[in-house]
């Protein structure tokens, strides 16, 4: 009962102050919703349970660690034996991390579509059931390219079908070839990784979908898949991965394989975002959410000092209260209520302000070549997060007030003495305000650091020129061009008709695009007679496989010797063009052109490359790198599927829909995989950088925003409760410019210790950043210059406003009215 009337006495109070209401209400509300919405991002990456997924704390990801770092591919023999020698899993499978791109369609029109590669008893590995059907029979996975069969996914299943359940046992041609679709797997469920392929396909199929003569199932040598793995009750990751290594050790030493030096077997709880990628991953969100976060708190003192100015205004009301016996307790529950009461309706506003923020956060989802399985959305989860940061906010902002405001002399309150002469109790709403001013002074930094390194990764010299040219991605396999010549001359022939559209100058393709993160294993290099920091020939490299006017296409020079051309083929001397770093490394002093690197393909087969040009150094897989070994070799020669083809044109506009008409005049049954322009492709290495930078300057004007507003609400209450005070410095001879800078001193004096202290703070947390910043050091000046500038002009127009106010006061109607 008492908990009724005083939620209808707060309701009441807060009706009297509507702009002091509205003003907490959306001071909450937006850092309820930014916090909640970067909940989002992280529980769609790292924190919701993967659908479909039975007891995920006992199935684990396998892998090869390599010096007992990583957690990466191995080869399928050595999974087979794993899974039949262990004794501390219920169960192991297989599968590709990464979906294999497939052409669904027929001679007339044909699509792509991405298929994971998995043993047969993947589904019931992870514990997952059919919507539709069944899953793969034992016999589907024994005998290689026996059994052509399908399970669709859900959603493409829903999308692509029309949710049709009579698609069980009907056949679907997938390059070039009938499959049985056996089964539908069960809403939500897309794997185990962020990645999520449109169907899943025996691993006994492996050669057909990658669209190659031979299988990887045999290859020793092949690292090209990953496992899966259910502990036995009792059984820990360190206990498997044990049992696991030793097994390994066993079977390489066997072999007499040299690898087992450096192999191990790593063992993880199996996570969504893969263990390389989820240190970086988890740093990326944490620090997502400690900017939002940082706004949150913010809202959070602006709102405790407006609380603590109208609880001084509320004095004789409190005074009364205790007067006709009210207890202290009494008091402070009332306005816990009242805080609680804001609270609320900031809960019920954020809501729609997240489902805002989430849909911002999707739009910064990029057009990626491989389908991602990571749903952001506002979920209960969320909901609950809203509701325990609001509570939270609650007690944060409410509870130090009104023990604040409760705490008073009865008496001199009772007869209207003036509280804000109490100087005991103005620190608190001081304090406030300065970290008010710090934290908005850092978020302004963080902002800066990342708008200042995107401008500085806009100006990278990354060694090649992306303007005016066109990306297409294709793989000849999929098309049917399953051998190595048939490949070349698929690249050829589209190399022809893209150089026929009008407005195109060059055309070249390679099997990796520049600053796509990637990085291409074509075997080991040795260099006779170099003396490597290991002591031996070894000369570690990145690599590329291009055509002959790679380098005239994306326009990066070659500074000696010559780049490839029509004779480097398949029959003729291998060749090779390395970069600059590379040439002064392994030959210092010495001309390269005509020099020779041996190349490991793997088992006891060796290449002799003869170095025929030097290329200039360029930026490979981040802008952020330093200059590091790369080798390019003639796709002509050393044959990839999966090409990626460069269309230089001229002026500004795309020709993508041109290209992708000449693909299909080509051949109807080559589905383009992907197309951009090179500049939106290469800017996918700083998306982290675009999106932090983003939500760091929304942010952070939203901090700005509200702790110039804490300011402005200060300095106008210090105004009003010395109305008495100015108007006798008037009264007596003071000039308003006195009283001015009176008021603005003292405004200022609150900036400069807030400013201080976020310079501190701001200078801490830029160390923490410098690994998401490039080409820039931590501590910019000319960052924390102009987050400097923007503070001190928002502050002082904060304060102006009451500042004039209060020099423009008639000091007679001002007297008379006190």
């Amino acid at each position: 009962m008492n908990t009724m009337l005083e939620l209808r006495y707060a309701v009441r109070q807060l009706a009297k102050s509507p702009a002091f209401t509205v003003t907490a209400i959306l001071s909450l509300a937006a850092g309820i919703a930014g916090s909640a919405a970067i909940f989002s991002l992280a529980d769609a990456l790292l924190l919701r349970p993967r659908p479909g997924i039975t007891d995920p704390a006992t199935l684990v990801d396998i892998g090869r660690s390599t010096r007992g770092e990583g957690l990466d591919n191995f080869g399928y023999p050595l999974f087979e034996m794993m899974r039949s020698e262990t004794k501390l899993l219920d169960g192991m499978s297989a599968h590709q991390l990464s979906p294999q791109t497939m052409s669904l369609g027929d001679a007339r029109s044909s699509e792509r579509v991405f298929a994971g590669l998995v043993s047969g008893n993947y589904f019931e590995v992870v514990g997952t059931r059919p919507a539709l059907g069944r899953f793969f029979l034992p016999e589907e996975d024994r005998t290689g390219d026996t059994h052509p069969v399908i399970v669709l996914s859900h959603d493409f299943w829903t999308r692509r079908f029309g949710a049709d359940r009579s698609i069980v046992g009907q056949s679907v041609r997938l390059n070039g070839r009938p499959y049985t679709v056996v089964g539908v797997a069960e809403p939500g469920f897309t794997g185990t990784m962020f990645i999520g392929p449109d169907f899943w396909v025996p691993m006994a199929m492996d050669a057909h979908v990658r669209a190659s003569t031979e299988s990887l199932r045999g290859g020793h040598g092949a690292v090209w898949m990953a496992a899966l793995g259910r502990l036995k009750p009792g059984v820990t990751t360190a206990q498997a991965r044990d049992e696991l290594q030793a097994l390994m050790h066993n079977y390489l030493k066997s072999r007499g394989d040299d690898r087992i030096k450096r192999w191990g077997v790593a063992v993880a709880e199996s996570a969504r975002v893969p263990k390389p990628l989820a240190g970086p991953v988890q740093g990326f969100v944490g620090l997502l959410a400690g900017l939002t976060l940082l706004v949150l708190l913010i809202a959070c003192t602006n709102v405790a000092g407006m609380l603590l100015s109208r609880g001084i205004d509320r004095r004789q009301e409190f005074a009364t209260r205790l007067a006709v016996g009210a207890s202290r307790a009494r008091l402070v529950r009332q306005l816990l209520v009242e805080g609680l009461l804001l609270s609320a309706l900031a809960a019920v506003l954020s809501v729609p302000l997240i489902h805002i923020m989430v849909g911002l956060l999707v739009s910064f989802k990029p057009s990626l070549p491989v389908p991602l399985a990571l749903d952001i959305r506002v979920d209960p989860r969320v909901h609950l997060v809203t509701i325990a940061l609001a509570a939270l906010a609650a007690i944060a902002f409410a509870l130090l007030p009104a023990l604040q405001s409760s705490r008073i002399d009865v008496a001199p309150a009772l007869r209207g003495v003036n509280a804000s002469a109490d100087r005991r109790r103005a620190w608190l709403r001081q304090v406030l305000v300065c970290g008010q001013v710090a934290v908005a002074l850092l978020l302004l930094v963080a902002a800066g650091l990342f708008l200042r390194s995107l401008q500085e990764a806009a100006h990278t010299d990354i060694g090649f020129n992306p303007d005016a040219v066109d990306t297409v991605l294709i793989d000849p396999s999929i098309g049917g061009y399953t051998t190595d010549a048939r490949g070349i001359q698929a690249i050829e022939g589209l190399i022809e008709r893209f150089t026929s559209v009008a407005g195109v100058t060059d055309v070249a393709a390679s099997r990796m695009v520049p600053l796509q993160g990637g990085r291409l294993q074509l075997g080991g290099l040795h260099a006779p007679g170099y003396a490597g920091p290991g002591g031996n020939d070894n000369v570690e490299a990145g690599w590329d496989a291009v055509s002959a006017d790679y380098f005239k296409t994306l326009q990066m020079p070659i500074v000696s010797g010559r780049s490839f051309g029509a004779q480097d083929r398949q029959g003729a001397p291998y060749v090779a063009i390395v970069n600059e770093t590379l040439a002064r490394r392994v030959w210092p002093g010495q001309n390269p052109i005509g020099q020779t690197l041996i190349q490991n393909t793997g088992g006891d087969e060796k290449r002799t490359l003869q170095i025929v040009g030097v290329a200039r150094d360029s930026k490979y897989r981040s802008v952020a790198e330093s200059p590091d070994n790369f080798i390019y070799v003639p796709v002509t020669q050393q044959y990839l599927s999966e090409i990626t083809f460069y269309v230089r044109h001229q002026g500004p506009a795309s020709r993508i829909n041109a290209l992708r008409d000449a693909v299909m005049a080509f051949d109807p049954q080559l589905p383009v995989i992907h197309s951009d322009t090179l500049n939106r492709a290469i800017t996918l290495t700083m998306l982290p950088q675009r999106i932090a930078a983003w939500i760091a300057g929304c942010v952070g004007g939203l901090g700005l925003f509200l702790a110039a507003l804490g300011l402005y609400g200060l300095t106008a209450f210090s105004v009003s409760q010395r109305k008495r005070e100015i108007a006798i410095r008037l009264a007596v001879g003071a000039t308003p410019g006195a009283v001015l800078w009176l008021v603005l001193r003292r405004a200022a004096v609150l900036a400069l210790v807030g400013g201080a202290i976020g310079v501190a703070l701001a200078a801490g947390v830029a160390r923490l950043l410098g690994s998401f910043l490039v080409g820039l050091k931590p501590i910019d000046p000319l960052a924390f210059s102009v987050a400097l500038s923007i503070l001190t002009l928002v502050m002082f127009i904060a304060a102006w406003t009451p500042a004039r106010r209060a020099s423009s006061l008639d000091p007679v109607r001002t007297l008379r009215a006190e």
